[in-house]
């Protein structure tokens, strides 16, 4: 699983594909989106729109709620399924994105990994 937080970010991997631009089908935009809290309307079904624009105030992220350490975000996907990348695009205005900083990835109940945010 490659967990991506930084949009400079180039993986070294020569089959990339941009999740956001790429053809090749995305589970996240079909899946049933849940949270455990949203502010200001801004809903979890923003964190799978496929625009990854990074300021909340253009109305593009989702935003939890102020009980940062226990939020969660939940992708139900219709059928079990192999998923073989995770991509997070964190939100990048006003130092939001350091509140992802330690954010664990799961698929099922696999731990995939943790988020360390090292800046923009």
């Amino acid at each position: 699983v490659n967990v991506m937080v930084d949009h400079d970010f180039v993986p070294a991997e020569e089959d990339y594909l941009d999740p956001i631009t790429s053809e090749k089908k995305n589970l996240a935009t079909s899946a049933t989106v849940s949270a455990s809290s949203q502010l200001y309307g801004a809903g979890p079904d923003l964190a799978t729109d496929k625009d990854a624009n990074a300021n909340f105030f253009h109305g593009t992220c989702y935003f939890a709620g102020p009980n940062q350490g226990d939020n969660w975000l939940k992708l139900e996907l219709d059928s079990s399924t192999r998923v073989g990348k995770v991509y997070v695009y964190p939100r990048l205005d006003y130092f939001a994105q350091n509140n992802i900083d330690g954010a664990v990835v799961r698929a099922g109940e696999h731990e995939c990994g943790q988020i360390t945010y090292t800046g923009a």
